[in-house]
């Protein structure tokens, strides 16, 4: 039996927000029994056949949502979109790590990892809560994570029966365990790369941990997987101002082009 709990509150809460058809609906759930986690849902409907699921990460920082909801609106599209938030009602480093974090079961971190989560517990909460309750209905599901939330996104890349299927992941946060997964990655047969991955980085963040253990693991990077990852370095971007690259995201990568006449 999983130790994570997922029990929906009985309190639910509407709006409208400042793009016209952009419908939220947060629902705040009782998570691992005695945490609160905040499920942002945004539906952006442009009256078309197809639907595009954004599943974002750390929902409740910044703005970050309202952001996405608001470009897309604006954008013309020929597929409608759903923004699904989950976050958490208080910034939390603590829990992101537990829930972003891969196990140490020698599927993502080598056998002596020791800073290790329980992602395989919260992947299961939206596989087996998330989705069946907001997002039964798309035709295609993207996963924005940012450091320890691009961790998360790369882990879930690795995964044959991930239900993304396509992953962005800003300054994922690879370093941990001394890189221990790109040299787990390097030396295991078995480990690949199931669903396409973006990763970027800032150009500054050759100044921490982050930019180093990108360029060491584009190096190692698996002729299988070339199809499966591609790498981008962002001007002048340290590791925060990447969050804002989501904007960029959104026009560049998330909007589908129009096809011209």
């Amino acid at each position: 039996m999983k130790a994570m709990l997922f029990v929906l509150a009985t309190v639910v809460v509407t709006a409208i927000c400042e793009a016209q058809d952009c419908v939220a609906t947060k629902v705040i759930p009782v998570y691992f029994a005695h945490d609160s986690l905040l499920i942002d849902v945004r539906n952006i409907d442009k009256g078309a056949t197809q639907t595009i699921s954004i599943y974002m990460l750390d929902a409740g920082l910044d703005k970050r949502v309202n952001r996405l909801c608001k470009v897309l609106e604006e954008k013309p599209s020929s597929v409608n979109y759903r923004i699904v938030g989950i976050g958490y009602s208080r910034f939390s480093n603590k829990k992101r790590r537990r829930d972003f974090v891969p196990p140490g079961d020698t599927t993502f971190f080598g056998p002596k990892a020791r800073f290790v989560g329980k992602a395989n517990d919260f992947l299961s909460v939206i596989v087996d809560s998330v989705i069946p309750t907001w997002d039964t209905l798309t035709d295609k599901r993207i996963l924005i994570g940012h450091s320890f939330g691009g961790l998360f996104g790369v882990y879930c890349g690795t995964l044959a029966t991930s239900p993304f299927d396509e992953i962005f992941a800003l300054s994922p946060s690879l370093w941990v365990n001394a890189g221990s997964f790109r040299r787990h990655y390097v030396n295991s047969q078995q480990m690949r790369f199931y669903k396409p991955v973006h990763i970027s980085y800032g150009s500054l963040e050759v100044l921490n941990f982050v930019g180093p253990s990108i360029n060491r693991l584009k190096r190692k990077l698996k002729t299988n997987d070339n199809e499966y990852l591609d790498f981008s370095r962002i001007p002048l971007k340290t590791h925060f101002s990447m969050i804002r690259y989501i904007k960029k995201l959104q026009i560049s990568a998330l909007v589908p082009k129009q096809k011209s006449l």
